[in-house]
């Protein structure tokens, strides 16, 4: 039963979400840049804990005061399944977009919200357009807009963490902005887990002290990757068979 509501809720609450988004979208030219982004951001923020709310789980968030108080930062945090969305979107404070799979665009609505976040869509099977879309990401953080990136590349889905690929870490590193690693655990259980079937789960969340990246070397920027993985894999547990 709690499957069922909570997709049912999921689909009337993105429907309901459409006509909210073409208001905000006839107001952009009244509004500054900074005001229609705080207005997209708190609309994705009630529709995501709302989700939550139905979902019956419970986020416990530590670390919240190692996020930087002023600038833009990168997020980079392990994937463990869609839920770890809701972490960024419902619980961690300023405007922030995501760098998302292609494939993303593909859902009515949901996709129109994301590009309203500045997110970013990545082809992984399109060498040129991936590396694009790497570089509109770096425009994003010199201009002062926070980025998440999710450098497993997939869901883990509670299984063995993936190396963090190094390449998603040019984001940070060239826009000179700090790195906050995120470490998620348990969010697998809410759903993907339970193939797709919706369970209440405690999800654990651990915001890391920030990483410089401005002035690094090169030969210490290229320690970078394995240094962040190191933080965001090592507190997960052994996982599941």
């Amino acid at each position: 039963m709690r499957s069922l509501l909570f997709y049912v809720h999921l689909v009337l609450s993105a429907i309901l979400m459409f006509p909210r988004l073409l208001l905000l979208r006839s107001r952009r030219s009244k509004l500054t840049e900074e005001r229609y982004d705080e207005l997209a951001n708190d609309a994705a923020r009630k529709f995501v804990l709302s989700q939550i709310k139905w979902s019956g789980s419970k986020f416990h968030i530590t670390g919240l005061e190692n996020i930087p108080k002023t600038g833009p930062v990168c997020y980079v945090a392990n994937h463990q399944s869609f839920f770890d969305v809701g972490v960024f979107v419902g619980y961690l404070p300023y405007s922030k977009g995501f760098i998302s799979k292609v494939e993303l665009l593909k859902i009515p609505i949901i996709a129109q919200w994301m590009k309203e976040l500045k997110c970013i869509f990545i082809d992984r099977n399109d060498i040129r357009k991936s590396a694009e879309a790497i570089m509109k990401g770096i425009e994003l953080l010199k201009t002062g807009h926070s980025m998440v990136i999710f450098p497993e590349g997939t869901r883990s889905r509670g299984k063995a963490p993936q190396p963090l690929k190094g390449g998603s870490f040019k984001l940070p590193i060239r826009a000179k902005v700090p790195i906050v690693p995120v470490t998620i655990e348990g969010t697998y259980r809410a759903c993907e887990g339970n193939n797709y079937w919706i369970k209440k789960a405690d999800i654990y969340v651990t915001i890391h002290p920030a990483i410089e990246t401005a002035g690094l070397t090169l030969p210490e920027a290229q320690k970078i990757p394995e240094m962040v993985s190191n933080i965001v894999l090592s507190p997960l547990p052994a996982p599941v068979a």
